[in-house]
């Protein structure tokens, strides 16, 4: 299960503190973790873990003061973009699907994608022509194996990485099944990746610095309202994009309600 759902909990408003009841999140949470109090469209990271029957919040929950309700915290993440692990029995496992989609969806614009298939080749390796002649080869590759029931592939691993094309080979002695092949290459470089939160203040706008000066301003911004049960936030748009800042507005009236940023650069 990709969640973490034992007990209950107290929340309250305005503070990042969270009590549990018959917990033990010492145990099976960990820093870094979602922390989501069932029916509410918010999701908080866990700062950190003091004891089974606390965590803190890296940012104060802003939904209402509750005593002994239900909780899920997502403990499982996939290691490249940690996007939550769904399982059969997670609960609102809807939602985080959504987060996860969103999430895929930013980095997509920021990368370039190809993809094939091929057949394993032992150690020998099998070479792979990308189809493209890219501008350098710190790509990210993923391999999965498409034949039915195989029988020692071993352990995979992606080589002798070209501009154009790279080898996969295999451990094991199957030198028969077959698999597909995805290259994400985000301008020959891992695409730069930077967070904040802040708070919308209508159609004025609010401006946020990005913390860093960038080469440029082509760069994607992906907004998430963190306020639970917002009033009249509107349509959100990000406009004035500059190396070092950008503006958020939204057409509501709401100008309390707070937000999550991320900004994915590819200058």
């Amino acid at each position: 299960m990709g969640q973490y759902q034992a007990g209950t909990v107290d929340v309250t408003n305005g503070s990042p503190i969270v009590t549990g009841y018959d917990t033990e999140w010492l145990t099976y949470v960990s820093v870094g973790d979602a922390f989501k109090v069932d029916g509410i469209s918010a999701i908080y990271t866990i700062n950190s873990v003091p004891s089974d029957t606390q965590i803190i919040l890296s940012t104060n929950y802003a939904g209402a003061t509750q005593n002994g309700v239900a909780y899920h915290i997502t403990v499982d993440w996939t290691p490249y973009l940690h996007l939550a692990e769904i399982w059969g029995a997670d609960k609102n496992w809807w939602f985080h699907l959504t987060q996860n989609l969103r999430t895929i969806d930013e980095f997509l614009r920021a990368a370039d994608i190809y993809s094939g298939s091929g057949t394993f080749n032992g150690s020998t390796g099998v070479t792979i022509n990308i189809g493209a002649t890219l501008s350098g080869a710190t790509y990210s590759v993923a391999i999965t194996i498409t034949t039915s029931n195989p029988i020692n592939v071993g352990a995979i691993s992606v080589e002798s990485k070209a501009n154009n094309q790279f080898v996969v080979k295999n451990t094991g002695s199957d030198v028969t099944s077959t698999f597909d092949w995805i290259v994400i290459d985000s301008l020959s470089r891992a695409a730069d990746i930077y967070s904040g939160s802040g708070t919308f203040n209508g159609p004025t706008g609010v401006t946020v610095p990005i913390g860093v000066t960038l080469a440029g301003a082509v760069y994607s911004v992906a907004i998430t309202i963190t306020t639970a049960d917002p009033v009249n936030v509107g349509e959100i748009s990000v406009e004035s994009k500059a190396a070092n800042q950008f503006v958020v507005k939204n057409t509501g009236s709401d100008i309390t309600s707070t937000f999550d940023w991320i900004l994915i650069d590819r200058n």
